[in-house]
């Protein structure tokens, strides 16, 4: 999951695991990462 409050901002990216409910997920304790877990970055912007 990713957070940020807009262009030019730092975001953060919170590592999630599948919850016991379908189509719910629960946060992973201190998940909180400051830069793009994922190889491609440009994944990591969201769609316009």
């Amino acid at each position: 999951m990713r957070g940020d409050s807009g262009p030019g901002s730092v975001a953060h990216f919170q590592w999630m695991i599948p919850g016991s409910e379908p189509a719910k997920m629960m946060p992973v304790p201190h998940g909180w990462i400051d830069y793009c877990p994922l190889a491609q970055e440009k994944m990591c912007e969201p769609d316009e």
